[in-house]
């Protein structure tokens, strides 16, 4: 501060914002504020800490004079830097903003660098980092004032100051890359919960719903990735689960907003899928086999090395929306590939020898009960022996693994699937029961036979069975109870969506079930105890009320979290980090 007030002249005004501090700025320097009494010195001291970005916007709505030099408290003021401020600003009179080189050897500017619209400033800059460092920016402010609304609007971003520029710049305004320096980043001697948290740099993605042309978004799309791959996700998880505040006063960004930025700028991940398919000698040998048992067989499941890739496979673009990269063969890198393979061919791991050949890899166990994908047990132990990782989107699955393999537990990594919860709508109710028949239709059709006589006659049973998406939710949307046949599942998926649906639930967990099968909306029927099934159904049908579904919203929307896009993204996050961990 002081190293600031001796360079001050009568051209100068110094404004503080005081965003509500501890200790008031006023008490700090009151004594520099009277040994300076010829300083034009202003305090403004915040009611309330209105945040970061907030007060960073305070700075341009407070400022009457044309410049603007938004000082962080943590940077220290280079000598003769306002009399080159003041030169600049007569030089560059007719420019929107003059940013300043770092003191950074690899941020060295050798001459002045002028540029012409947003779109040459981001081709110019060395990283966005450079000019998101507030200190070493200088605004005009009769030039950028005006856009200070998108600004306010984009607080989010931790950028407003790159907003107004970005959108008062057009394709006309003037910047200038000056080679002098004015401040010494000091950031590295700030107290560790002081710092600004490295977390706001994956908040910068929100600049790409600026309202700038096209091309303008993909180049500034190319220089976040540029600079987002300076902070690795493993710095990324550190700072969430690490980094704590003093006191506990200043909260964490919200994890899942950081999860979701990153998810979409990271590409230095690819992925593509191995749809397998059988050899046409082992299609040949596996039938004469069951037609005159030639070859001798084990039941010990299909063998990997009989395997080959199907390079023509297409998927139901029902079932999949995005266009799908298919791998081209089974050979892989050790140094660069980590294959994930699904329980029911986990002993493909063995049959290929991927542990061998140092290949990395993972099994993903969807549900405990397709894990016998042989009946040689200690073939499928070697392959989740050399497992890196062990995968799986449900809690039974991961208690039963922990159980049988409990030397592996330290491998397990809880992931997470998610449901479009939007997708399905509540409609109005009739009085109709819907199931799915393709689940135990042996225990729905005795039960159908059992209400055969007992459902009144205004209510209907209806299945659901070779249905479009469109007509499927239309009609879970209309029934007021669910019929649920959950057989030894992971997680049963159609229970939950018939209960976003509005529906009351009723029937079997499927073991996996138990993790969601919870309050009002879930009744429970032990597996086969038909005439326990039946008798709570007719209860709910007598006892319907159709304020229930109001009643029940909180419930809804909680099992609409449990099963939501972020958290699946948040999942998959924490994978990328690991799988980067083992490679590197």
């Amino acid at each position: 501060m002081r190293k600031l007030l001796t360079q001050v002249t009568s051209d100068c005004k110094i404004l503080i914002l005081d965003n509500c501090s501890d200790i008031p700025v006023l008490d700090s320097i009151s004594d520099l504020i009277e040994e300076f009494s010829d300083v034009d010195i202003k305090v403004i001291r915040n009611t309330y800490n209105i945040g970061l970005t907030a007060n960073i916007l305070r700075c341009f709505e407070m400022c009457v004079d044309p410049w603007l030099w938004i000082l962080g408290d943590d940077d220290e003021v280079k000598d003769e830097a306002i009399n080159q401020i003041t030169s600049d600003i007569l030089k560059y009179n007719d420019n929107h903003f003059i940013s300043y080189a770092w003191d950074k050897p690899s941020f060295e500017r050798r001459n002045d660098i002028i540029n012409r619209g947003v779109d040459e400033l981001i081709d110019s800059f060395e990283s966005l980092g450079v000019i998101l460092f507030i200190s070493t920016g200088i605004y005009n402010v009769e030039k950028v004032i005006d856009k200070i609304s998108y600004a306010n609007f984009f607080q989010s971003t931790y950028a407003p100051h790159l907003v107004i520029l970005f959108m008062s710049l057009g394709d006309t305004g003037k910047s200038v890359l000056s080679s002098n320096q004015i401040v010494i980043n000091k950031s590295s001697e700030t107290p560790v919960h002081l710092r600004w948290d490295q977390l706001f740099i994956y908040q910068l993605i929100l600049l790409l719903r600026l309202p700038l042309n096209p091309t303008t978004l993909l180049k500034l799309r190319k220089r976040l990735v540029e600079l987002t791959k300076l902070w690795t996700i493993g710095h990324l998880i550190y700072t969430l689960v690490f980094t704590n505040y003093k006191d506990n006063k200043r909260p964490l960004v919200l994890y899942n907003d950081i999860a979701r930025s990153f998810f979409y700028l990271d590409k230095s991940v690819s992925s593509s899928i191995n749809h397998l398919k059988k050899k046409i000698s082992y299609k040949i040998e596996t039938s004469l086999s069951k037609k005159f048992k030639i070859f001798e067989q084990n039941n010990s499941g299909w063998e990997g090395k009989k395997m080959k890739i199907s390079k023509n496979f297409s998927p139901n673009n029902k079932w999949v929306t995005n266009k799908l990269v298919l791998g081209k063969s089974l050979n892989f890198n050790n140094q660069n590939d980590f294959l994930i393979i699904p329980e029911i061919w986990a002993h493909f791991a063995d049959d290929l020898n991927l542990k061998k050949k140092k290949i990395n890899y993972a099994i993903f166990v969807q549900g405990f009960f397709h894990m016998e994908s042989t009946n040689d047990f200690y073939k499928l132990k070697r392959s989740y022996e050399g497992a890196k990782l062990i995968l799986s989107d449900s809690k039974y699955t991961i208690k039963c693994l922990k159980e049988m393999f409990p030397e592996f537990k330290n491998k397990i990594l809880r992931m997470h699937f998610s449901i479009n919860s939007k997708k399905f709508k509540i409609t109005r109710k009739s009085n109709l029961i819907t199931y799915m028949p393709r689940k135990l239709s042996n225990h729905s059709s005795l039960l159908l036979f059992y209400l055969k006589n007992l459902l009144p006659k205004n209510w209907r049973i209806l299945a659901l069975n070779n249905l479009s998406e469109k007509k499927l939710v239309h009609l879970l949307g209309k029934s007021k109870i669910f019929l649920s046949f959950s057989n030894l599942e992971g997680i049963g998926i159609p229970p939950i969506e018939a209960a976003l649906s509005g529906n009351k639930v009723i029937g079997y967990t499927g073991a996996g079930g138990m993790e969601y099968w919870k309050g009002q909306i879930f009744k429970k029927v032990e597996n086969g105890e038909i005439a326990d099934f039946g008798q709570k159904i007719l209860k709910e049908v007598n006892n319907y009320k159709n304020s229930w579904i109001k009643k029940n919203y909180s419930e809804r929307n909680k099992l609409a979290k449990q099963y939501s896009v972020e958290l699946e993204k948040k999942s998959l996050n924490i994978l990328i980090k690991k799988v980067k961990s083992i490679l590197s």
